[in-house]
């Protein structure tokens, strides 16, 4: 019971965010505001398939591991991570530093259910046999995580390392 008195300002809190956002007169696509604000960081931001500088493949893979463990990128580039399902079983795809990783990995494992989750920019769910995409622009220097954070994933090891120069 005491689960069900946690949802109701949970959801209230959610909601007044995306009114918030919707309200917000941004030029930016409508669905992207609140998703820009929740998922934009010290680690970059949402970017435009058309600006990217290249494309980098990912298989995400039921041992818990990502493949390539690891990728260099440069400062200001923006990039299409193409993550595909190499699997039986979801996986998923969340770029940030080590606060966002951490955020989503307490949702996933509160055990609140809450719908549109994975809609940010900086994820994408893949199930298995399937492809999806991730376009970030890095704006930062630093060392980065991509994580999956399917139950259980992310505390087994599922994670890569983005190592951004420049």
């Amino acid at each position: 019971m005491s689960t069900s008195r946690h949802r109701i300002p949970i959801l209230l809190a959610v909601v007044l965010l995306f009114a918030a956002s919707c309200s917000s007169g941004s030029s930016q696509d409508d669905d992207m505001n609140m998703d820009d604000e929740h998922a934009a960081g010290a680690f970059g931001e949402p970017g435009d398939a058309a600006n990217a500088t290249r494309t980098i493949e990912v298989t995400a893979n039921d041992n818990y591991t990502f493949d390539p463990p690891s990728v260099a990128i440069s400062k200001g580039e923006t990039v299409i991570f193409k993550v595909t399902n190499a699997g039986s079983i979801p996986h998923t795809f969340l770029v940030g530093d080590q606060a966002a990783q951490d955020e989503h990995e307490e949702e996933m494992t509160s055990g609140e259910n809450m719908a549109g989750m994975h809609d940010e920019p900086n994820i994408v769910e893949v199930q298995p046999g399937e492809t999806g995409e991730v376009v970030w622009h890095f704006t930062d220097s630093g060392t980065f995580i991509y994580g999956c954070h399917e139950t259980g994933h992310y505390a087994a090891g599922m994670k890569g390392t983005i190592i951004v120069t420049g």
